[in-house]
Order: C-alpha cells, then sequence, then structure tokens
C-alpha cells in the first residue's frame, strides 16, 4: 500500500524512532491535526508498522524494528585486475563511452522514476559510486530518459557536476 500523505515516512520514522505508535506524539511531532495524525497511524496498522489498537487499553505495539528500514548500506569496491579493465575497455568502450557510466545513468534515472524508497535511495548511491570510479569524484544527475541507438535500451543523459 502506497500512502496518499506526503507526511507517512516521517511519522513512521517518529514511531519506530520512539518505539510508541500515539497518534498525539504524531499530531505534536509534525504540527498536523489530530485526524491527520490518527490516519497515519491506521495506515501503519494496514501496512502492518504498527498493531491494532488493544480493546481495552486502546495502545498499539510497534511491529517493526527501526533496523530493517534503516540498515545501512554496505559499499566495498573490488580491486581492479589492469587486464581485465583493458579487455572491458576494448569491448563496451571506445566509441560508445565508458560503460560505467551509462550504467550510473541507467541507476540514476531508476531512483529519480521511483522516489522516496530505499530502492530510490539505493539507486542513486550506487550511480554515484559508479560515477566516482569514472571519473574521481562527481554526483550524477539525470533528466530526460532517452535511447542508445546503438544498443536499443533506455539510458538518461546525464549531467556531472564536480
Amino acid at each position: 500500500m502506497k500512502s496518499k500523505d506526503p507526511l507517512y515516512f516521517q511519522a513512521v520514522a517518529l514511531v519506530l524512532g520512539s518505539h510508541k505508535a500515539s497518534i498525539s506524539m504524531v499530531q505534536r511531532k509534525l504540527q498536523i491535526l489530530y485526524s491527520r495524525a490518527a490516519t497515519l497511524i491506521e495506515e501503519m496498522e494496514k501496512t502492518g508498522v504498527v498493531s491494532p489498537a488493544d480493546a481495552v487499553s486502546g495502545v498499539r505495539q510497534v511491529l517493526l524494528s527501526q533496523s530493517p528500514v534503516r540498515a545501512p548500506l554496505e559499499w566495498t569496491p573490488l580491486p581492479e585486475d589492469p587486464l581485465e579493465r583493458q579487455q572491458f575497455d576494448q569491448d563496451f568502450g571506445g566509441q560508445r563511452g565508458d560503460i560505467r557510466l551509462k550504467m550510473a545513468q541507467i541507476l540514476k534515472t531508476w531512483g529519480t522514476s521511483n522516489p522516496g524508497g530505499s530502492f530510490a535511495a539505493t539507486c542513486n548511491i550506487m550511480a554515484n559510486e559508479i560515477a566516482k570510479l569514472h571519473i574521481g569524484t562527481a554526483t550524477v544527475t539525470s533528466d530526460v530518459v532517452g535511447q542508445c541507438p546503438d544498443k536499443g535500451i533506455n539510458c538518461a543523459p546525464v549531467r556531472v557536476n564536480r
């Protein structure tokens, strides 16, 4: 289920961080109306973040821990073999350009086409790391999806900011 409320993920972060599914806490921290906070908590119930309210006390239990949502992304680049690199450049480089930059373009397009989730964040991080392998330090951004006629695949034009 995808929430229509732009504050949904902030509300989830509050609930997970405090280990408390309180409508009034969400209301106070996000400075919103009680009814909107209640709707956010109900959405969390539907998505399995919190339990239904207890029939007697009305207390909801937080069902998720914070760790799966905020698991750190570990990125360990492997050492490059110069002979493999030379063969790779011969096979995919030359007139078509460095394939690593095209990979970064595609990842960035995936990240920008589906903003707000962990998948998008992972794509953006990977795109930047791949671009760094190619040009040192960089941020790759994309605006429009285009065609790479030589391969017949979708890719995005990029702008590299140093």
